[in-house]
């Protein structure tokens, strides 16, 4: 059984003739299923406790990243298949990713049900798939309880469970993978600015990150700080993050980006 969660974007007229396409093929190829449709009166929640409830073995984002982000959050304290149509407004990175191209060919995608078992990673008690974004900080950041490591002031801090970190000399990106136990946590320097790259308005090319390996990491600020998670803003000063190894199974399809 299938149960399929519509953000509330997906539903503007610009989107009527794909998500009409989209459903007559998920009906041809016989993995239609109950539909809900996100509002702000809905609780994600609940709509996915309902679905595991009434015997849903599948649950599909419908929309963006900030969708599967919203979804993922719900679904990772569930025993269910995640799967993904990517429809409207970018970005649609998290999809890329697990090889899900846009539109009816993600229809197909599922009807394939390619299942690959990877891990999630967990923000005081929020769960994410791709990465969390943590603004520039001096604050120690502690890794697996043992050793400490302060970023210098123009480190932005990336904790990535799958998601791009680096870029090589061709411009390939380096994906970090899902199903390693692990979380690569990146600290990228920002570009360089001179007194003459400033007249110009070019900026030196940033120095190499650092990555780091961890299981479990945790901050603490002084004051509140938001970072980003799959695309939602989560605010404390207190982070405790930790990756939680083979916990989703997904639905992935021949370009994924992992092995």
């Amino acid at each position: 059984m299938y149960a399929y969660v519509y953000d509330s974007f997906v539903t503007d007229k610009r989107h009527e003739r794909v998500l009409s396409r989209v459903e007559t093929r998920l009906t041809d190829l016989g993995i239609s299923g109950r539909i809900e449709r996100l509002t702000m009166f809905k609780n994600i929640g609940e709509i996915v406790a309902d679905a595991a409830e009434q015997g849903c073995e599948t649950i599909v984002a419908v929309g963006n990243d900030e969708t599967i982000g919203r979804l993922i959050d719900a679904v990772g304290s569930h025993d269910m298949a995640f799967g993904v149509i990517p429809v409207g407004d970018g970005p649609h990175h998290i999809a890329g990713l697990l090889g899900v191209e846009e539109g009816v060919e993600a229809c197909n995608i599922l009807s394939r049900r390619v299942l690959h078992t990877v891990d999630l990673g967990r923000i005081n008690g929020h769960y994410f798939l791709s990465s969390v974004r943590i603004p520039r900080t001096r604050a120690a950041i502690s890794c697996n309880g043992q050793y400490s490591v302060i970023p210098t002031e123009d480190n932005e801090v990336q904790v990535c469970n799958l998601a791009p970190m680096t870029l090589s000399a061709e411009g390939e990106a380096t994906i970090s993978s899902p199903r390693d136990g692990f979380l690569e946590t990146v600290f990228q320097p920002s570009p360089r600015r001179g007194f003459f790259s400033g007249l110009f308005r070019k900026a030196e090319a940033p120095a190499a990150p650092t990555i780091v390996p961890v299981r479990k990491l945790s901050v603490r600020h002084t004051q509140p700080v938001t970072v980003i998670r799959d695309g939602q803003r989560l605010s404390s000063s207190v982070l405790d993050i930790e990756i939680l190894p083979n916990r989703l199974k997904v639905i992935t399809g021949k370009t994924r980006k992992f092995e």
